[in-house]
């Protein structure tokens, strides 16, 4: 067996008797060849006893003065003689037997009382670790919303910034504004889609709030005219993610002369050419 450690509370078991009997034995044997561990077991079995001592019922005042009463009538009334009658041997009780009954009952007691501790302490550390997750779980959350705002803030700046740069765009005064009227046929005369167009920048936006959802599986597309005899059409760019696009708003940088503006609805990906029955609008430049 190793040594043993004072401090890992096996000295308390031996003395109040709870280990197995080859262990005890095992621990009997060191402390028989150790002083430490005889004067600690002596340690251990006094403060075991000074506890069950106290645990003890109280003898009272009267009770104890009517025992030394009768000892003392015995004394003198019994005959002086001198011969001693035999009297038979008294039954004596090994100080060690009593020490052990008092060890084991203040063992039973200490072994209740930190049975009701541990217990104790085991709901309060469950506790504790409940009210834990709780927390852990309102951080979590508290972030989640962090998160959230913070990416909803940064989405409305950008838009902030993107309509800011929309309205002075517009306001420059170079920004020429192109009305497109509907064809009457696949959209009414009376609708209109705005381009605003600065020719020195080459940059227009189309205000296209008014034209209904593509299809699916059609998409705007604009173009600019070079000249209306012949009418010379060129790819202008798709007004892709519409639906998407709340504002219905779409910048596009386009280079050269354009003297008119038209939208067609072609396939998804676009045409090389306007699909001219699905014109929808067309409006002059300067016009």
């Amino acid at each position: 067996m190793e040594k043993i450690d004072l401090t890992s509370g096996i000295l308390e078991l031996y003395v109040s008797g709870a280990l197995p009997p080859e262990q005890m034995e095992e621990i009997s044997q060191q402390i028989s060849k150790s002083p430490e561990l005889k004067a600690e077991v002596e340690r251990i079995e006094a403060s075991f006893i000074a506890f069950a001592e106290t645990m003890a019922p109280k003898i009272s005042q009267s009770r104890k003065a009517a025992l030394l009463n009768i000892g003392k009538t015995a004394s003198t009334t019994s005959p002086k003689s001198s011969f001693v009658e035999p009297t038979p041997e008294a039954k004596v009780i090994p100080i060690r037997s009593k020490r052990w009954r008092l060890v084991a009952v203040a063992s039973v007691i200490l072994l209740l009382l930190s049975m009701a501790f541990n217990f104790l302490q085991y709901q309060d550390l469950q506790q504790k670790d409940l009210a834990l997750q709780q927390k852990d779980q309102e951080l979590a959350i508290l972030k989640n919303q962090d998160e959230i705002l913070s990416n909803n803030l940064n989405s409305l700046q950008a838009k902030y910034r993107q309509n800011q740069q929309f309205l002075a765009d517009i306001r420059d005064p170079q920004t020429e504004t192109v009305i497109l009227n509907g064809n009457g046929v696949n959209f009414s005369a009376d609708q209109q889609v705005r381009v605003y167009w600065n020719e020195d920048r080459q940059l227009a936006y189309i205000d296209a709030l008014n034209l209904p959802p593509p299809p699916q599986g059609k998409t705007y597309q604009l173009w600019r005219l070079s000249s209306l005899n012949p009418i010379t059409p060129h790819d202008a760019g798709l007004l892709d993610g519409f639906m998407e696009n709340e504002e219905k708003i779409f910048n596009k940088t386009i280079s050269g002369t354009s003297v008119a503006f038209a939208i067609t609805l072609e396939p998804e990906g676009g045409s090389e050419s306007p699909t001219l029955e699905q014109l929808y609008v067309l409006g002059l430049v300067g016009g």
